[in-house]
């Protein structure tokens, strides 16, 4: 389903609606409310820095993979101001946990707890060097700035390789030797997804 605000798409797919409902089925609605919250909060990160630098986003469409923002590089932008741009909602979320932290130091409410600790997974999870994350981007955006397109390029595809076969390593060292966990384990599925997807849209 698409959605025309003004200059903007917003599309909303049935993957992301299959998503969560699965994360309903298999979580707590509290948890899945925050993390849909916190989520939201990302890329509103994203989204102040991209108005601030006087940029407006194309499309925000909600699907599998999370909420993405996607914009039209037409090179008016800075690389320096893309990398302020992917870092804007690690951010966001850093901000969102530090105020939850600060409530929950004054009434001790659990939804507090919740939404520090989500958006502190959210934050470390996205400094994660892969390209279809937010310290990839970073890490992209400088690397395009010092070099030329096809050798960042290929600099990031190696990180982005070396990282998720690192992360898929201490998954299965993880749960061979400490048990079965299946957070770990959807992150790490998630991850690779994400960077299969890419390489395969890249080799389209």
């Amino acid at each position: 389903m698409q959605i025309k605000f003004g200059r903007v798409w917003v599309n909303l797919s049935f993957s992301f609606v299959a998503v969560i409902t699965l994360m309903l089925l298999l979580c707590e609605e509290e948890i899945v409310l925050v993390s849909l919250f916190s989520s939201l909060f990302h890329e509103a990160g994203h989204l102040f820095f991209i108005l601030l630098f006087s940029d407006v986003p194309q499309k925000i469409s909600f699907g599998a993979f999370g909420i993405r923002i996607e914009r039209n590089f037409t090179g008016s932008i800075s690389y320096k101001k893309e990398a302020v741009i992917a870092l804007g909602g690690i951010a966001g979320n850093f901000i969102l946990a530090f105020s939850s932290l600060i409530f929950y130091s004054i009434n001790k409410s659990s939804i507090s707890f919740k939404i520090f600790a989500v958006n502190i997974f959210v934050a470390v999870f996205n400094l994660l060097p892969v390209r279809q994350l937010d310290a990839g981007c970073f890490v992209n955006c400088v690397l395009q700035d010092a070099a030329d397109i096809i050798k960042s390029e290929r600099i990031m595809r190696c990180i982005t390789l070396i990282t998720v076969v690192f992360i898929l390593v201490c998954c299965i060292i993880y749960n061979a030797c400490l048990g079965f966990n299946i957070s770990f384990i959807a992150v790490t599925v998630y991850l690779i997804s994400i960077t299969v997807s890419k390489e395969l849209n890249n080799d389209k």
